[in-house]
């Protein structure tokens, strides 16, 4: 696959947006674009490091080719701040998702995306708020705010709320901006919408993440469990936020991606299954909880 370091001028930021691109060698004529997002104070530079691994998993079938695209976002949780100075949310939905069409022909309207860290929060924000838009998301190790109002910040949180909230939402924070950014409060508030779009979400992180985000990641698990939102979620045994677990971790998630583009048949033995428990349990006037 062939890197390509881009520079895209936009009135949506203070400054251009640097990105960097990974298109097959025949080009990406009719592929899905995929978004790769880097944690906080990352860069264009993620897509580099992780080009061998990516180029590994499209060879060896766990995602079909697809264009990647990682852009240079600094802490800026991909969202559109609350003064409208950084845009970023705007960015990747249109310039910078209408640039990368015209240069490699990419299928736009076949959107996925993935992150780390932040890059994991920016990518459920963005898949969340504009579900329509995109076939899948596989979220990692994602920081998201593990609360529906903000009276209801643990006390460990707060910790670290300058760095994971910041002025992005207003100084002092305007809760009602903030709800409608947090994906916990998106799919609390509007659970349908994600539902009838068929967005295929996946959540991860490890048992052991250093910045206690497995309990940010199990607090949006359990609301969208509870307000019927189809989702795979894993946890993974004894892995921190970084460290070795990473590189099998991003290939489950690409194999997640993959099936998203890729949905298999319906599985007519197991709906008859479930259907025939559901019978059972009803003919005994007992009502089954809902799948």
């Amino acid at each position: 696959m062939k890197l390509e370091l881009k520079e895209l001028e936009t009135d949506l930021l203070t400054t251009s947006c640097e990105y960097a691109l990974l298109v097959p060698e025949n080009g990406g004529e009719g592929l899905p674009l995929l978004y790769l997002l880097h944690g906080g104070g990352g860069s264009r530079d993620m897509l580099a490091r992780q080009q061998l691994q990516l180029e590994t998993a499209i060879n060896g079938g766990v995602i079909d080719p697809v264009v990647i695209a990682t852009p240079s976002a600094g802490v800026s949780y991909y969202m559109d701040s609350i003064d409208g100075k950084e845009r970023w949310e705007t960015l990747l939905m249109t310039e910078l998702r209408d640039d990368i069409r015209q240069q490699t022909g990419a299928d736009v309207d076949r959107l996925l995306v993935t992150g780390v860290s932040m890059g994991g929060v920016g990518s459920l924000r963005l898949a969340f708020r504009n579900p329509n838009h995109f076939v899948g998301v596989a979220s990692l190790e994602a920081g998201v705010d593990p609360f529906l109002r903000l009276e209801d910040m643990p006390d460990w949180y707060a910790m670290t709320v300058s760095d994971r909230i910041g002025d992005k939402f207003g100084d002092p924070v305007d809760e009602d901006f903030w709800a409608k950014n947090n994906p916990a409060n998106i799919a609390a508030n509007d659970p349908d919408r994600l539902i009838e779009s068929g967005l295929k979400i996946m959540l991860e992180v490890g048992t052991h993440d250093g910045l206690f985000n497995h309990h940010n990641v199990e607090f949006l698990h359990r609301v969208l469990f509870d307000h019927g939102i189809k989702h795979e979620y894993r946890t993974v045994l004894g892995a921190n936020h970084i460290g070795q677990s990473m590189p099998d971790r991003m290939r489950a998630a690409l194999s997640f991606l993959n099936v998203a583009l890729n949905p298999p048949p319906p599985d007519t033995a197991a709906d008859a299954f479930s259907a025939q428990m559901v019978e059972g349990m009803r003919a005994m006037g007992i009502e089954p909880p809902p799948f």
